[in-house]
């Protein structure tokens, strides 16, 4: 029987050893495959005419002149650098009778006022302020919601 086992396992070695090339080969195969499928690709590449190519892409390729070392670096007309901006000063003040009111703070005493109802300051899209000095008092209208309210100042 050792010889029997013996025998065998030459068998299967040679067996394995036959199917390893095998599998070599087809790899082989399958590379000149691939090489002759490559290079018949480039020959038709080759072939193609000019005309074809064109029609291929979908913008044509403009060359650009080459810079000349002679020409300096000049600025170019019509930009200038920003000028910072100006902060505006607007202040409104209105006298009667010998005494002066600042818009600013009625606006700022009518926001007070709106907040503490509970609204969000931010919420407001239009103000409308009616002055009468006489009474001492700012009427407004907060986002066209005409309410009868008033600020003392």
């Amino acid at each position: 029987m050792a010889k029997t086992k013996a025998t065998e396992t030459k068998t299967n070695t040679t067996v394995a050893k036959t199917a390893v090339a095998a599998a070599a080969k087809a790899v082989a195969a399958k590379k000149e495959d691939v090489k002759t499928a490559v290079t018949a690709k480039k020959e038709e590449v080759k072939k193609e005419t000019p005309k074809a190519v064109e029609k291929k892409t979908t913008k044509p390729v403009e060359k650009k002149p080459a810079k000349t070392a002679t020409k300096p670096a000049a600025k170019k007309p019509g930009r200038k650098p920003a000028k910072k901006p100006v902060e505006k000063i607007q202040e409104i003040f209105i006298e009667y009778d010998n005494e002066q009111f600042q818009t600013e703070k009625i606006v700022e005493q009518i926001h007070e006022v709106y907040k503490a109802e509970g609204h969000r300051v931010g919420a407001i899209k239009s103000l409308r302020v009616y002055i009468d000095p006489i009474v001492r008092k700012a009427y407004y209208v907060i986002n066209d919601k005409a309410e009868g309210k008033f600020v003392e100042f």
